[in-house]
């Protein structure tokens, strides 16, 4: 970071949930510094309204940034818990099953999931023994949690991911978490599901993909 209290500049954030992606704030001029110095990254997401003056810094330094518009949701009322036949919430007898599952959780992200599952966090949809889908908030704080799912192509179109969801939101809300939803503006489906769930959008920020 750049700055201190009283007079912050700006910083750059990397999660241990996703190398290499970035989450910037503050000032543009100042985060293009910092990425200076950091040189290897792969995406950063920024405030909306300071994604253009980036992107205009980073072309002056020869980068090419693809931007992605991502949006934030949060719960507009209670989110409704929905049943559907093969979801649940998973438990630690379910791990073997999800550690052996090539998608979506790479080998950095299992100390994530693994805790996750014990707090309750992931909902499942489980078939012949197998996972076929997940909603899942590897992240928490004080306030606020994350709220992801994922659903391998032949499984979509028959209510898991919302289900899931419903689920993972519902036991957030007993904990008194507020889940986060974010997904880019161009997935109409995911858009679809927090529609379902009540979750309304608050905020947009940008994600400036790296490419030299």
């Amino acid at each position: 970071m750049t700055g201190g209290l009283p007079r912050f500049g700006a910083a750059v954030v990397e999660l241990g949930l996703s190398p290499g992606d970035l989450q910037g704030f503050g000032d543009p001029t100042q985060l293009v510094g910092l990425l200076d110095r950091l040189g290897q990254w792969k995406s950063i997401e920024v405030a909306a309204e300071h994604a253009g003056v980036l992107v205009q810094l980073l072309q002056q330094r020869g980068h090419r940034p693809r931007t992605e518009i991502d949006l934030i949701h949060v719960p507009s009322r209670s989110p409704p818990t929905l049943a559907h036949p093969l979801v649940r919430l998973l438990d630690d007898g379910d791990l073997p099953a999800v550690e052996s599952t090539p998608e979506p959780f790479p080998d950095y992200q299992l100390p994530f999931v693994r805790a996750a599952v014990r707090q309750q966090r992931v909902a499942g949809a489980m078939a012949d023994g197998k996972p076929v889908g997940y909603a899942a908030s590897l992240a928490a704080g004080e306030s606020y949690a994350d709220l992801g799912v994922h659903v391998p192509a032949p499984w979509r179109g028959q209510g898991i991911a919302t289900a899931a969801a419903s689920l993972v939101a519902a036991a957030l809300g007993s904990r008194g978490l507020v889940p986060v939803w974010s997904t880019s503006e161009d997935n109409l489906a995911a858009r679809r599901v927090a529609n379902k769930l009540g979750l309304a959008e608050i905020a947009r920020r940008v994600i400036l993909h790296h490419a030299e």
